[in-house]
C-alpha cells in the first residue's frame, strides 16, 4: 500500500489489515475510558455518552466495510445521531 494507492482510491488486504488493527485500537480505547464516565461531571455525561457511541456506531460501519472511507465520508444518518442522544440523556437520569 503506498500514498498514490489510498489516493486512488484502491484498498486492498494490506489496507484492510490496517484498518482492522485501527478500528480494534479505537474499539480498545473507548472499553478502556468507559471507566472514567463516571468522573464526569453528572450534566456533562450525555454529550460525552452521545459522542462516544456516535463515533463507536461509525467504527461498526466501517469495520463492515473499510474500503468505503477510500470512496466516500461515511457518516450516520440525523435519525441515528438523535436516538443516541435521546439515549445518552436517558442513560443519565
Amino acid at each position: 500500500m503506498t500514498d498514490a494507492d489510498l489516493r486512488g482510491g484502491r484498498g486492498g488486504e494490506n489496507f484492510l489489515e490496517m484498518m482492522r488493527l485501527q478500528i480494534a485500537r479505537a474499539e480498545s480505547y473507548y472499553d478502556k475510558s468507559s471507566e472514567l464516565e463516571r468522573c464526569i461531571e453528572r450534566d456533562s455525561r450525555p454529550t460525552l455518552i452521545a459522542m462516544t457511541d456516535i463515533y463507536r456506531s461509525l467504527l461498526r460501519k466501517l469495520a463492515v466495510e473499510p474500503e468505503r472511507v477510500l470512496h466516500e465520508r461515511v457518516s450516520l444518518s440525523i435519525f441515528t445521531k438523535i436516538l443516541i442522544g435521546w439515549r445518552a440523556v436517558r442513560t443519565n437520569r
